[in-house]
């Protein structure tokens, strides 16, 4: 059996730092993200792998873990910085996912 390679892309911090310097935020900036820990599809792990990332750059990410009906609450009334979710569809159906968001 052939090995595959894998790579992942180059985290360019200090390409980040002078866009974010360009952009007016010579030290970063502090915001909040927001999710729903029941959601599976280990989102909060890929959350905090996002927000470290981030952190590496002068960005810092607050997590906020919310339930079910205030997180959508919030998403349908743009109540947030940053959100997070999986949007996975068990059903075949893509209503399934975006209904909820959308009506």
């Amino acid at each position: 059996m052939e090995k595959v390679k894998c790579s992942t892309p180059d985290f360019a911090v200090e390409n980040a730092k002078k866009l974010l310097a360009e952009a007016g935020f010579p030290d970063g900036f502090s915001t909040t993200m927001e999710m729903n820990p029941g959601m599976g599809m280990n989102i909060d792990l890929i959350a905090r792998a996002m927000i470290s990332d981030w952190a590496k750059v002068g960005i810092t990410v607050e997590l906020l873990e919310k339930e079910a009906a205030v997180f959508n609450e919030d998403f349908r009334n743009n109540n947030y910085d940053l959100h997070i979710q999986p949007n996975q569809v068990i059903t075949g159906d893509a209503a399934y996912a975006t209904d909820r968001l959308y009506n």
